[in-house]
């Protein structure tokens, strides 16, 4: 550990970095490099860094408005993030503003102290499951001119840097503190390039995370494509299919350097004392400063700003850096996240991850009894383990659907196959018609219906339509989780949040949607995922927990966005998710996985064996405007997978350097003549040798090459 301080009245010898002004597109302020000196003669810097990380962070004591006059004109403190000498993030701001307390301007850093620390947790899903993670936490002691005190934590790992405020019991405030402003920025260097989704504007079914990632300018404004949407959305916002309108950037925000350093802005450890935040819609400069959700966000209901009792802290912010390889592999998320609550001594007889079959997307409807006992034989068939039963269920029997229900259960477990519900989260916080609904928003109403679930001998529920970042939603969230775990019932967040930590904390939670994913198919005049969304989103959303993107929808995909068969099976290596909804057509020879399976043999033993959760995963290859080559590893089976985005052909080569070597059994699967068939090949192989991965993807193509231990001679 190493703490430099360094304070001067005359002037500031500490040598800047040289960059380049950048000329923003769409209405956004050239950006600025952080000047050589600090003009303000009293300033003081502390630089923070650890022998377990290779980040570097400088705290400055400043008043920054000579030099960057889009500073406040007053003294702040500020942080900035350097890698190997490198930049990551220009001086960006700090600060935290309440009812009560004013940390915004005016503070003095009078102590840090720092701690190395050491942990080991399991996880029952995720890209690994045994996590050993070392990192050293640093406390600031703040004060500011009433005297009041506060701090903030900053950690340092290999991987990441991450700070929250901590604001401490008071004996002069009693009662609730309201939190008027958090001012926390990320400002990134000139010439910098985000790979960026906007933020979507509240309305019926928003907002849920589901634009599509793009690449920009950093700095860029989302208002002009805001404006344009805004104008539409009076027209569309009434049906719930369409989605127009953005108030900012979301979370996780991708960026990249001129020195090629890439940093992916996320947050975690999340509860239900705050609300979650997204990115401001103008940075101008550069400067990304943190946002409340929208007044009209959870049909315009509950508060903007968060209120607690003291003591508390806020959710981390987290920036992962600097390689692609540290972020696709990361676990900071949970690694900051609090260990697994009491409830879950014994999770692991019920917290069971596994692959659904699913008929909503087929049909845009949820089928009756007849349909789901032939999706319940699909997932028996493919050795699958769930069947997830959507919306409108209750209306069976005319409203009385649990003679069905126990029907079903009771043939699904003959089969060895659990069943999942579906529910509307709301409640007042939503508009949304489908049902069951109004079983999920009060807790009494929502314990109750989950005891029956059990009773019925249900595994799972899926609770769509959240609509909300705000500090209720979060409640909701947490405490759905704590109540269906005492229940034994594994959940799935649909048309929700982003994963902020909370698959660590409630195992039960296996997988959140939070992104626009293969369910778009289905509405041709707004066309799914192209290729490049899918190599974006295991770049960014995929990176930071699990995502229920149902994939592995082979026709759908390849007629719209010409994604070939062998990308769309590598997504089942590539996406993560504690419960994998595969989603194309179970109940018909003639079309979806029946008659792929039909065709190509191969692939349905693929997909039987696959597995959902990972012991490990490594990035091997890739850029987010390209492709991605994962490999991932379940109880000594490898699974390397490649998907690109490209419209010319990609050939990998790689080594077998990644922690791997003797005999292996090799199945290759890519495409055949043309990207809607497969081919198969198999083949003996030593990998401590001058063996190469040697594959060639073609145009938005993908490959899955599974490596099986031989038998030791």
């Amino acid at each position: 550990m190493r703490i430099n301080f360094l304070k001067s009245k005359s002037g500031w010898a500490v040598v800047g970095f040289a960059a380049l002004l950048a000329v923003q597109a769409c209405r956004s302020t050239a950006a600025k490099p952080d000047p050589a000196a600090v003009s303000d003669k009293g300033y003081a810097i502390k630089t923070l860094s650890s022998r377990l990380s290779p980040i570097t962070v400088e705290l400055l004591e400043a008043n920054l408005h000579r030099d960057l006059e889009f500073m406040p004109d007053t003294r702040a403190l500020y942080y900035r993030v350097r890698h190997g000498g490198h930049p990551v993030l220009h001086w960006s701001r700090l600060g935290i503003k309440t009812d009560a307390f004013d940390f915004s301007e005016n503070l003095k850093i009078r102590r840090v102290t720092s701690q190395e620390m050491t942990q080991e947790y399991r996880l029952l899903h995720g890209k690994q499951a045994t996590i050993r993670n070392q990192a050293e936490r640093f406390r600031l002691e703040i004060q500011n001119t009433a005297g009041q005190s506060a701090a903030i934590e900053f950690v340092l790992q290999a991987d990441a840097v991450a700070f929250r405020y901590v604001l401490p019991k008071s004996a002069t405030v009693t009662g609730m503190v309201t939190v008027d402003k958090e001012f926390t920025a990320f400002r990134l260097p000139p010439e910098s390039t985000g790979f960026l989704q906007q933020y979507q504007q509240a309305s019926k079914v928003s907002p849920a995370y589901e634009y599509y990632f793009e690449k920009v300018r950093a700095g860029t404004s989302d208002s002009g494509k805001a404006s344009i949407r805004r104008m539409w959305q009076p027209l569309v916002g009434f049906t719930g299919l369409v989605i127009f309108g953005s108030d900012g950037w979301a979370l996780p925000a991708l960026f990249r350097t001129p020195q090629d350093k890439y940093a992916l802005i996320t947050e975690t450890a999340n509860d239900e004392n705050y609300a979650a935040v997204h990115l401001s819609p103008q940075p101008d400069y550069n400067n990304y400063s943190v946002e409340w959700p929208a007044q009209g966000e959870g049909n315009g209901i509950e508060a903007v700003n968060p209120t607690g009792s003291l003591p508390f802290t806020t959710p981390y912010r987290v920036i992962i850096c600097c390689d692609l390889a540290k972020i696709t592999q990361s676990t900071v998320v949970t690694d900051l996240a609090p260990a697994p609550d009491k409830r879950f001594a014994q999770a692991a007889a019920w917290v069971k991850p596994g692959k659904a079959t699913w008929d909503w997307l087929s049909y845009v409807k949820t089928g009756d009894e007849e349909r789901q006992q032939q999706y319940i034989d699909a997932a028996h068939n493919f050795g699958w383990q769930y069947t997830l039963i959507d919306a409108n269920w209750n209306q069976w029997n005319n409203g009385n659907p649990e003679p069905v229900i126990r029907r079903l259960v009771r043939y699904a477990v003959e089969r060895n196959v659990g069943l999942w519900l579906w529910y509307n989260s709301g409640g007042p916080n939503n508009r949304v018609t489908e049902e069951p609904r109004d079983r999920m928003h009060e807790r009494p109403v929502r314990r109750a219906e989950f005891e029956k679930l059990r009773q019925w001998g249900i595994r799972g529920v899926k609770i769509d339509f959240w609509q909300s970042d705000k500090q209720a939603a979060m409640r909701q969230y947490i405490e759905t989780l704590e109540d269906a775990a005492d229940f034994q019932l594994m959940v799935n967040f649909h048309g929700s949040t982003i994963p902020r930590g909370w698959q660590r904390r409630f195992p039960n939670l296996m997988t959140q949607e939070a992104v626009k994913g293969a369910e778009w198919y289905q509405f041709p005049v707004f066309p799914g995922p192209s290729a490049q969304d899918n190599v974006y989103y295991a770049y960014t959303r995929n990176a930071i927990g699990p995502m229920d993107y149902t994939p592995l929808v082979f026709e759908q995909a390849y007629r719209q966005q010409k994604i070939t068969y062998a990308h769309s099976l590598a997504l089942s290596v590539i996406f993560e998710s504690g419960v994998q909804h595969f989603a194309d057509n179970a109940d018909d020879v003639t079309r979806g996985y029946r008659k792929l399976m039909g065709m190509y043999p191969f692939a349905g033993s693929f997909l039987r064996n696959v597995p959902v959760a990972w012991d490990a995963t490594l990035h091997l290859d890739g850029s987010p405007e390209t492709h991605i080559v994962l490999a991932r590893q379940s109880h000594g089976t490898w699974y390397v997978a490649g998907i690109s985005a490209s419209t010319q052909p990609i050939h990998v080569q790689l080594p077998f350097t990644f922690g791997i070597y003797g005999n292996y059994r090799a199945e290759l699967i890519q495409e055949g003549e043309s990207g809607d068939e497969l081919s198969q090949k198999e083949t003996e192989l030593h990998t401590g040798g001058s063996q190469l991965i040697d594959v060639v993807m073609p145009a938005r193509g993908g490959f899955v090459l599974k490596l099986t231990p031989l038998p030791k001679q």
